[in-house]
């Protein structure tokens, strides 16, 4: 031996003491691993040696399964805190994998791989957890334990189930609903339909030129509309509706409602445009006979409103003309007998002649043919002779009929006499029709007065049968009473309060009635007339 060799001999430390150095480094090591994983907080860091005994169980790891270090280290692992049908299901997998039979906390002696187990914490409650496995080897590449940090992934694995279950919900109710879903990405101008499309459109997208196909399937008086609404969309990135029609492959024309909205890209820029499209082609075809249907009826209902009111003079002519026979023959000699059966007759015809009037009058109405005049009058001595021609029906029922005006109410006035008789011959008409006891009032109120402009508050008081709450709308319609059996007892058109109505909305009012079941009503109107210029001498 050389001096050279004996100096390197003597160098070199004898194998025991290599052994003993790298010992001593590898639990060094180990040390400062064991201080660094059980430092980490922010996620859950298991260590088990080759055996699978658990060594390490950081303070992420307790928080996560509840356990404290102190009861878990010396565990085996993963029965402690695994279910054991994943125990099995993972040992078989990698026996497969791997050619040779595992235990259950088996995994593997290569490079790190990714799990997702089902972790049971100390309570009993589940959760789900993404584990990253890693082998720690020796510098021989012998394994001396396994690392696994875990992160729990529960919120997201039911976020995802949840979105899995809605996008089926989704998917199913746009097929039901037949609503096609379609999407265009505006870097690449490339357009993606579903079967719902495919079946609306009939036809399937050519991935060359997808714009263009769906282009030349809309109609063309309707393509400005539907592309106007994708330009909304792009320039204004605002969702956008349209209706257009589209011809299919077979010649056929659809009507569509489209829908659509932005998506947009980190810069803010329209990326894609998503959206809908319904083929309402039925619906619109309801709609166009419903309103076909409703211009017929209207037309049949206006043609026969106006041949009432043409018919106005015709009729009237020939009753007026039997009812002044009839009281002219009531003038002449005639015994008991006659004069009962002409008096009986002329009656009938004043029933008649009324029920015409009302007739006659709601046609004019339907038709816009009646018109309110402007005519000086008095309004005492409108509403007095109107009082006198009803105060003979109250006292044979036995009723005190009160009429007043309030002191401030202008006399002369500017209006229609004619109509303001006619409402009041109506209501008050009623009020002595259903009352059997008491009273019926007349009253008048200044409601404004500016310059000539005034508007009057008519009320109509009585103590009848009163009309019941749900009734009391009802009654200023067309051939409407508060009760059928009133046609039966008391008689009458119904159209006696629906005129009225009509009446003061063409003199700027307003109509409406107070009433409690029992113990009367009260009908008011309000109605706009001009004061007379005063005469001064």
């Amino acid at each position: 031996m050389t001096p050279i060799d004996a100096m390197n001999a003597a160098a070199e430390p004898h194998t025991e003491d290599r052994a003993g150095i790298e010992l001593v480094e590898l639990r060094l090591s180990n040390s400062r691993l064991s201080s660094i994983l059980n430092a980490s907080k922010l996620n859950a860091i298991i260590v088990t040696n080759p055996d699978g005994v658990i060594t390490l169980f950081n303070s992420g790891a307790e928080r996560m399964l509840g356990y404290t270090a102190a009861e878990i280290v010396g565990k085996q692992t993963p029965a402690i805190f695994h279910l054991e049908s994943e125990i099995v299901a993972r040992g078989q997998a990698f026996s497969e994998r791997l050619g040779r039979p595992m235990r259950g906390y088996e995994v593997f002696h290569g490079e790190t791989e990714e799990l997702e187990w089902t972790y049971v914490r100390k309570d009993g409650t589940h959760l789900m957890a993404c584990v990253s496995i890693s082998p720690v080897v020796d510098a021989h590449g012998k394994v001396i334990s396994y690392v696994g940090i875990a992160q729990d992934i529960t919120k997201r694995k039911e976020s995802e189930s949840k979105l899995h279950l809605l996008t089926e919900r989704l998917s199913l109710a746009t097929s039901v609903a037949a609503v096609g879903v379609w999407e265009w990405d505006v870097a690449n101008s490339a357009m993606t339909w579903d079967d719902t499309m495919v079946k609306i459109y009939g036809f399937s997208l050519d991935k060359e030129s997808p714009y263009g196909q769906w282009r030349r399937a809309v109609y063309p008086e309707d393509l400005p509309l539907a592309e106007g609404a994708l330009k909304k969309t792009l320039e204004e990135k605002a969702r956008a509706t349209v209706e257009f029609r589209i011809t299919r492959p077979d010649g056929t024309v659809r009507h569509l409602s489209a829908a659509q909205g932005p998506v947009l890209d980190e810069a803010g820029n329209v990326s894609k445009i998503i959206g809908v499209n319904i083929d309402v082609t039925n619906r619109r075809k309801v709609e166009t006979d419903l309103l076909r249907a409703k211009d017929e009826a209207e037309a049949a209902n206006r043609a026969k409103s106006e041949f009432l009111a043409n018919m106005s003079h015709e009729i009237r002519t020939p009753m007026n003309g039997i009812m002044g026979m009839t009281e002219l023959v009531l003038d002449t000699e005639l015994d008991s007998k006659q004069r009962e059966y002409l008096n009986l007759a002329k009656m009938s015809a004043d029933s008649l002649l009324s029920l015409i009037d009302d007739i006659l009058d709601y046609s004019k109405i339907e038709a816009g043919k009646l018109e309110i005049d402007a005519i000086a009058f008095s309004l005492g001595d409108c509403l007095g002779d109107t009082i006198k021609t009803l105060s003979l029906r109250a006292h044979q029922k036995g009723l005190e009929l009160v009429f007043e005006i309030e002191p401030n109410v202008p006399d002369s006035l500017i209006g229609d006499p004619g109509r303001v008789r006619q409402i009041i011959l109506n209501l008050v008409g009623n009020a002595i029709k259903f009352t059997e006891m008491g009273q019926v009032v007349l009253s008048v109120q200044l409601m404004t007065h500016v310059a000539e402009e005034l508007q009057l508050r008519f009320t109509v008081t009585d103590t009848g049968i009163g009309i019941p709450l749900d009734k009391q709308a009802p009654i200023f319609e067309a051939f409407e009473q508060a009760d059928g059996s009133m046609t039966r007892k008391y008689g009458g058109t119904g159209l006696g309060l629906a005129i009225s109505s009509r009446l003061v909305e063409l003199m700027g009012g307003k109509i409406w009635v107070e009433s409690e079941l029992g113990t009367g009503s009260r009908f008011h109107f309000t109605a706009n007339f001009k004061a007379q210029e005063s005469t001064e001498d």
